[in-house]
């Protein structure tokens, strides 16, 4: 595919924008073969990715990543989920270093996070449905200040292959225990009933001043 000079804008995005086009050749993006090209958000930004309004119309990403969906739905409590934006953070080391090393300033940063807008009809219905690019962590949550929720479930593109690199999101939970007890199959559980055992919680420091927040 090739385009003259007379073509101003490649690629014209549309409501929801969340398309992710595969460029099998490069012709479009420019990038090589297994590029690929999705409107823009703050969370695409990263070395292998591009973005570019003017022409391209929104981010390009060359094929050291893959871009893919991820949807998010069976959120619950849905009263107070619904309608609420989902916040998206570049999360790796190498971000947070370039901010300035300072994790609690970068989390403050409001202009640093890409929004996905909740969305009413399928797949899912009543979710979100973000394009990440493989191989990096995110930190997300929902509204402005993190939402907490008792259920939630993610789906993996359809088109996800087993070559493709890993994503790793990172969520609040701000439903504040003073012990989180988990009780599994046999034995007993602690409030006496057969049939259960504890698991041991080691996720948590002991000493309080080892606690990382955010």
């Amino acid at each position: 595919m090739t385009f003259d000079s007379s073509v101003k804008r490649l690629i014209n995005y549309a409501y929801p924008y969340k398309a992710i086009i595969l460029d099998e050749d490069g012709s479009i993006t420019g990038k090589g073969p297994h590029s690929w090209a999705t409107p823009y958000y703050k969370h695409h930004e990263h070395p292998e990715c591009e973005h570019n309004e003017t022409y391209y119309g929104g981010t390009i990403c060359d094929n050291r990543v893959q871009v893919r969906r991820v949807a998010i739905g069976g959120a619950k409590p849905a009263s107070v989920l619904s309608m609420q934006g989902l916040k998206v953070l570049r999360y790796d080391d190498e971000y947070i270093e370039e901010a300035g090393g300072n994790k609690t300033e970068y989390l403050l940063n409001k202009s640093a996070y890409g929004t996905i807008n909740w969305k009413e009809k399928s797949d899912p219905g009543n979710g979100w449905a973000p394009s990440l690019v493989t191989g990096k962590k995110y930190k997300i949550h929902f509204g402005q200040t993190g939402i907490d929720f008792e259920q939630m479930s993610f789906y993996m593109s359809e088109r996800w292959e087993e070559w493709d690199h890993p994503i790793y999101l990172v969520h609040n939970w701000t439903d504040v225990r003073q012990a989180i007890d988990v009780e599994v199959g046999t034995g007993m559980s602690s409030s006496g009933t057969k049939g259960f055992y504890l698991v041991p919680n080691d996720t948590i420091a002991a000493n309080k001043e080892d606690w990382r927040l955010g």
